[in-house]
């Protein structure tokens, strides 16, 4: 009653294909034991291939079949902005809905609101003639002393533009106020004489004597 000695069988004592699943111990197959590329998609257990089961940097994108990452293979929070191709997140967003604040109607086409254009929008000087009205600006729009000689047009100063006694001496131009300006009775048909006289008279004017 011979036995096989410890470790009397070799490989040349084996038969190939000869080493079935029941002779091999569990956990026997080592990383070692496998040659590469041995492990496809048929000897893979569903969800057998969990992070502790993979060395670090194994799996390289050759090993990944095409969509074979689904969302919930992915942890939360690990696909970051590096790992998104160009032009998956958009450069800018279409706006829609209502409009608020200073503007009125629906995006993408609101309208300014009523009276939200105020002081503080308009950039100083930038109302040009063009934007005024007709008639837009009145008195009580004009600063004090606004209106210089440049701002009248030939002959805008008419006589009802004039207030009472607002024509002085030194607004009157020498030699401008001729006869026809003259009200009737301004210039005397006669000046009485006053005086002393002379020549041939004495006394006083208006009523001298021939002399002596």
């Amino acid at each position: 009653n011979p036995t096989i000695g410890a470790n009397a069988v070799t490989t040349a004592k084996v038969l190939d294909a000869n080493i079935t699943t029941a002779k091999l111990a569990d956990g026997a197959v080592t990383n070692a034991k496998l040659a590469n590329t041995s492990v496809d998609n048929a000897k893979l257990a569903d969800n057998a291939v969990t992070g502790t089961k993979l060395a670090d940097n194994t799996v390289t994108a050759a090993k990944v079949a095409d969509d074979a990452i689904t969302t919930t293979k992915v942890q939360d929070g690990a696909i970051t902005a590096a790992k998104l191709a160009p032009g998956v997140i958009p450069t800018s967003i279409p706006v829609s809905g209502n409009a608020g604040g200073d503007l009125t109607g629906t995006y993408p086409n609101p309208t300014i609101g009523t009276n939200a254009v105020t002081t503080a929008k308009v950039l100083d000087a930038n109302i040009t003639t063009a934007k005024l009205a007709d008639g837009a600006v009145t008195t009580t729009k004009l600063a004090n002393t606004s209106v210089d000689n440049s701002k009248l047009a030939n002959n805008a100063v008419t006589a009802t533009k004039v207030a009472d006694d607002a024509i002085s001496t030194t607004k009157v131009q020498d030699g401008a106020i001729t006869a026809a300006k003259l009200a009737p009775g301004v210039i005397p048909t006669s000046i009485p004489v006053s005086g002393n006289a002379g020549g041939d008279l004495t006394g006083t004017y208006p009523n001298p004597t021939i002399g002596a």
